[in-house]
């Protein structure tokens, strides 16, 4: 359906090439703040400034674009009141993917009193793999073989919802 719109979009209105993913962005979230669709997920990830933050958030912004029925939340936004976030929390279970122990996303949500289906701690998941990350700007090597573990792991969790 969103191909099509933006197809029509396209033909219709003389959209230059550029700005395509710009208007499909906006669609994708109208449609997403707009009637309750089934079977959506939201994730939500450490955005902290750390390797493990980057790790979550790499692997829940691919997961969020590689399928439709997973948004993935600002957790930054969230905790800053924005309401368009705070309405999306409210609709959708929600997944929790903490960088580490200290639990952020599960505190930030739990002071929205939002209620997560699973949580993850990214720190826990790569140890039990043997996987180290350090650093919080580039994805190197070992980085990318941790995002595509925590993606497993958030997908095999999926496939039991």
């Amino acid at each position: 359906m969103i191909i099509l719109l933006i197809n029509y979009t396209i033909n219709y209105h003389n959209i230059k090439l550029e700005n395509i993913y710009k208007y499909y962005k906006i669609l994708k979230y109208r449609i997403i703040v707009g009637e309750k669709m089934e079977n959506k997920i939201s994730i939500a990830a450490c955005n902290g400034m750390s390797a493990l933050g980057l790790v979550g958030r790499a692997a829940c912004n691919d997961l969020s674009t590689e399928n439709d029925n997973i948004l993935s939340i600002c957790i930054t936004a969230t905790a800053a009141d924005n309401q368009e976030f705070n309405q999306i929390i409210k609709k959708y279970p929600i997944i929790a993917i903490n960088g580490c122990s200290d639990d952020c996303v599960n505190k930030i949500l739990k002071s929205k009193d939002i209620e997560t289906e699973k949580t993850y701690n990214i720190d826990k998941i790569l140890e039990e793999k043997n996987l180290k990350v350090i650093d919080p700007s580039r994805l190197d090597s070992e980085g990318e073989k941790a995002v595509k573990e925590l993606k497993n792991v958030i997908e095999a969790e999926l496939k039991k919802m």
